[in-house]
């Protein structure tokens, strides 16, 4: 089949013909590849290698996911992590079409598409954000209707990407409370920099970035409510779901305390 000769006999008995030496090589290469695909394929089916690309937006980068990653990495030290920023809004359609594996959403209500799996990984609780300088800094709590006349802001980066501003419009009104009209910006780093330096307020998750790096701080509302409280869940396709996100889901889990109110999420 091969159609030259591998071997050759002589008075030692058989010997490999040069040809015979090279296809030799080549085999024992070839089956060396082999060992190594399945051995990498075994790996990438239990979670241990392979490629995972993660949904992620503003504060969540830098609160949440370095320590899930960071446990991740111990236990699966060979697969390749991706972060891709996307807004939230878009996480559901990435997932659908595979271009990331897990993605986040928040919602008060924790509706999650029917084609998707969920898990909560954080409940926590939206707090008036002043600057330090600010007068009701040191309050620790404050009523809505202190601030009917405080300069309000709220991110807002596209029409489909505006749940900040409209949690933070329902809140005031479904308790009767009239404010200025609400200054969008468009993200979260922008905010808090508005926020740090005085120039305006607004309702948001407690983040000990930005209360200990941005000269922030977090005051209870009096009027609380569980609309006040906000859910993250992460999020992945139905289905056989594969090992390798099994595994970061487990991580995501056992790394963030379910308790802990000091995650920012907006």
């Amino acid at each position: 089949m091969i159609g030259v000769k591998l071997l050759e006999r002589n008075t030692g008995g058989v010997a490999l013909t040069v040809a015979g030496s090279v296809f030799l090589e080549e085999a024992t290469d070839i089956l060396e590849r082999v060992d190594m695909a399945v051995s990498a394929t075994r790996e990438a089916h239990e979670g241990k290698a392979g490629r995972l690309t993660i949904g992620t937006v503003g504060a969540l980068s830098a609160t949440l996911l370095p320590p899930a990653l960071s446990a991740f990495r111990l236990i699966s030290p060979k697969v390749e992590v991706y972060l891709a920023e996307m807004m939230m809004s878009d996480q559901v359609n990435a997932l659908r079409n595979g271009q990331i594996q897990v993605g986040f959403v928040i919602d008060r209500d924790r509706f999650v598409p029917s084609d998707m799996e969920s898990t909560t990984v954080i409940k926590t609780v939206m707090n008036v954000a002043v600057s330090k300088d600010h007068p009701l800094a040191d309050k620790g709590e404050v009523s809505l209707f202190e601030l009917i006349e405080e300069p309000l802001a709220a991110i807002h980066i596209s029409h489909y990407d505006n749940f900040h501003v409209k949690a933070i419009d329902n809140i005031f009104a479904v308790r009767g409370v009239r404010h200025r009209p609400v200054r969008e910006v468009n993200s979260y780093d922008a905010l808090v920099a508005l926020i740090g330096g005085g120039h305006c307020i607004s309702l948001l998750t407690e983040s000990p970035k930005a209360m200990n790096e941005r000269n922030i701080s977090y005051l209870k509302i009096k009027e609380y409510s569980d609309d006040l409280d906000m859910y993250l869940s992460a999020i992945w396709r139905k289905g056989k779901v594969p090992s390798l996100i099994k595994e970061f889901i487990d991580v995501l889990r056992k790394s963030v305390d379910k308790d802990n109110t000091k995650t920012g999420l907006f």
